[in-house]
């Protein structure tokens, strides 16, 4: 009888013991623990104040920890390997003005490929495919400052997409946008095949789009299973500040159908 073939990869990304503390003595981060492997798309929620920013930040050195390690790809993140391990750890800001700062929408695409020391032609390249990508092909000579919020998350998406990471990590991503970009945001990041973190407070987006749900409170991970098991129960979520995705609330006396497999 043939068995499936095992695999030896290492996990796409694995945090061990990180602590993290502001000069001004708050401790944003307390022990995590956590290991995605390639291919998840992971939620992590939580309240106001839980971690889950400063959590983002330390994947790819925006911030980084005196305590406990962060592995990427069995890579494990250091000053000299910090080039490497930003090239492979895509980073989406919550405020798109934070990575939109070119004259236009096609330069600020390409910023990060060129930075990565890739050839005009492949630059070229890859911006025309991150933008028709994100559905912005035609907004490429635009200001970006004169976009709407939407758009902006949108081109912001693109400049992380241009540069191919293997892991997406998205802090807040349909924060700030009306019904119609945030159906835009959600389908774009579902037709996304590379690993994902998604730190949010939208627990319909957690609901349709991850398979699995890590909450954090007081920078301590205390829920990981599945969306199925977590996002469904109210007692649970109420105990970590959280409420039940709008879609299931006064659905608590019929059956529940499974989110995305």
């Amino acid at each position: 009888m043939s068995t499936a073939p095992i695999d030896h990869s290492p996990p796409a990304l694995r945090l061990e013991e990180l602590y993290f503390t502001y000069p001004d003595g708050v401790q944003a981060l307390r022990g995590v623990d956590l290991t995605i492997h390639k291919g998840e798309r992971v939620a992590l929620i939580g309240a106001n104040g839980s971690g889950k920013s400063t959590l983002l930040k330390q994947l790819n050195g925006l911030l980084r920890s005196p305590h406990g390690r962060v592995v990427v790809g069995g890579l494990e993140l250091s000053t000299s390997s910090l080039t490497e391990i930003r090239r492979q750890v895509g980073f989406v800001f919550q405020d798109a003005n934070d990575q939109l700062f070119c004259p236009t929408v096609a330069e600020d695409v390409a910023f990060g490929p060129l930075h990565l020391g890739l050839p005009m032609r492949e630059v070229l390249q890859r911006v025309r495919c991150a933008l028709e990508q994100v559905g912005l092909s035609e907004f490429s000579h635009r200001v970006p400052q004169r976009l709407s919020a939407g758009e902006k998350s949108l081109a912001a998406l693109a400049t992380v997409l241009a540069c191919q990471p293997e892991i997406l990590v998205l802090d807040e991503p349909t924060a700030t946008l009306d019904p119609y970009h945030r159906r835009r945001m959600i389908d774009l990041l579902r037709s996304i095949p590379v690993t994902q973190l998604i730190a949010t407070h939208d627990l319909d987006l957690a609901w349709e789009l991850c398979p699995r749900v890590v909450i954090l409170r007081q920078g301590r991970i205390v829920q990981d299973n599945s969306a199925s098991l977590l996002l469904s129960n109210a007692e649970l979520l109420k105990q970590y500040q959280l409420e039940l995705p709008l879609q299931l609330q006064g659905l608590a006396s019929s059956p529940i159908s499974d989110p995305v497999t």
